[in-house]
């Protein structure tokens, strides 16, 4: 079992769902109309919100096109792999929703023995492993309790999950690994597509409790959205309604023409300008403010699943439109612009949830206390912060660039505790302190957060000349 997490007040629970809850999902630009009328009835026959049925749907089709992948360039490919992960509270029933799209999934017809498994819901990384091997390097992960997966894949890995091994599956990367009764496995472009359901309380403590540097959570397209309360006497009624499409027959149209061979999705130029439009949002996000590591790293991500949503609306916008084709070979399957309109409306909702979940729960770590980041900045620089920071600033100011890396202020070593603060966090306070003093700007260069010094040398500017002085440099 993996080490319990530490409590969490009710105050910032209750926090943490209100901010989630504000955020607001439109559901009409998600889907073409015929699966969107379908997730409308299902989620009134279920009484459960949109994103219980649309991300699982988007993760289960992501299955369905085994080793396809999206291509911008020869160097810069996304496979169409998808986590997602959807909380809400006991009761607003999750697992329905799970046994559903499982129920889809493992009524397709494939071209192999019929024992083979689609599904992978419980085990240990090298059950996942082994599972891989034996299903073409393909699977589907389908779990209505995400806490209780993770605690059955910390067996014989010493009370850690493996996370490493999924933010490698996510990016569609070899696997070997020497196992207990198969000796050496080796599996290349594994495809490993999950969906999980958990409760709201443990995906806040995650956030409050866990390694926000680690890359785990920002790979995920996360929901936490208000809850339905539909009356049995329209749960009843929602069940009696026909709609249009057969969520079956489309399920087996994809996984029939994409799941063995795959494909390369690549887009029209309408698509690419609005998703470079997306890339340099998240780039000026990173600019504001290079010190909101979270948040940048869920940003960043985002990018990628960005492209792999794209793809997947591509597929469904396409079948859904041939339903009643037989080959579907002949299609074009180029990711147009009400695709990435979509996609990006379902990222930015997954986005916004984390956020939200950071931000509401940004002044309480892990031991309960209030994190050293929550100083307040410098508003001038006076005598004692310049005496404090003397040798650092004339570190920067004498060097020969004028663009310094901020890794090599930010290190502790370079910063010994002041004050009893952390050496790390008062380096960046100082870096903000030289940024709102005028002393230079930071920024991101070739994908490196940099402090651009002001120029030193310009005799009109007049604050870095005080400075200089002051400091006898």
């Amino acid at each position: 079992m993996s080490k319990p997490l530490k409590e969490i007040s009710d105050d910032v629970y209750r926090r943490a769902l209100e901010k989630c809850w504000a955020v607001k999902l439109d559901t009409q630009k998600t889907f073409p109309t015929l699966i969107d009328e379908w997730i409308t009835v299902e989620m009134k026959k279920l009484g459960v919100p949109y994103s219980y049925l649309a991300y699982p749907l988007l993760t289960s089709i992501s299955y369905c096109l085994g080793v396809s992948r999206v291509k911008l360039a020869e160097s810069y490919q996304e496979p169409v792999i998808l986590y997602s992960l959807v909380s809400g509270r006991s009761g607003t029933n999750k697992s329905s929703c799970v046994s559903l799209f499982r129920n889809i999934i493992n009524k397709i017809e494939t071209n192999e023995r019929d024992d083979k498994q689609h599904i992978f819901d419980s085990g240990t990384i090298e059950g996942l492993m082994t599972t891989l091997h034996e299903n073409n390097g393909s699977v589907l992960c389908a779990v209505d309790e995400f806490s209780t997966f993770l605690d059955a894949m910390d067996k014989n890995s010493n009370g850690n999950v493996e996370r490493s091994r999924y933010l490698s599956l996510w990016s569609g990367s070899s696997w070997s690994k020497k196992t207990k009764h198969g000796g050496k496995v080796e599996i290349e472009d594994p495809r490993f597509s999950f969906y999980g359901f958990n409760q709201n309380y443990f995906l806040i403590n995650m956030i409050v409790n866990s390694n926000h540097f680690d890359g785990f959570l920002p790979r995920f397209l996360v929901a936490t959205s208000e809850e339905e309360y539909v009356p049995i006497t329209e749960k009843i009624a929602a069940s009696k309604t026909k709609v249009p499409l057969c969520i079956q027959n489309l399920f087996d149209k994809i996984f029939k023409h994409f799941y063995y061979k795959g494909h390369v999705f690549e887009l029209d130029t309408e698509a690419f300008t609005l998703f470079a439009s997306y890339d340099q949002k998240v780039l000026d996000f990173r600019k504001a403010d290079v010190f909101e590591d979270m948040k940048s790293m869920i940003m960043s991500k985002s990018i990628g699943n960005v492209l792999r949503v794209a793809a997947l609306q591509c597929a469904l916008r396409v079948v859904t439109s041939n339903l009643d084709a037989d080959d579907l070979s002949n299609l074009d399957f180029t990711i147009g612009m009400v695709d990435m309109e979509r996609a990006i409306t379902l990222v930015t909702y997954s986005v916004n949830c984390l956020i939200a979940l950071i931000d509401s729960t940004k002044n309480t770590s892990r031991n309960g206390r209030k994190r050293h980041s929550e100083m307040p900045l410098p508003e001038v620089m006076d005598e004692e912060f310049l005496l404090v920071h003397k040798a650092k600033i004339k570190k920067i100011f004498t060097q020969n660039s004028k663009i310094v890396p901020v890794s090599s202020i930010t290190r502790n070593h370079m910063c010994p505790q002041i004050g009893g603060k952390n050496g790390s966090e008062e380096a960046k306070r100082f870096l903000k302190g030289l940024e709102l003093n005028g002393l230079g700007k930071l920024s991101v260069e070739n994908d490196k957060s940099v402090f651009i010094v002001t120029d030193k040398e310009n005799i009109e500017n007049q604050i870095v000349s005080d400075l200089m002085t002051k400091l006898d440099l």
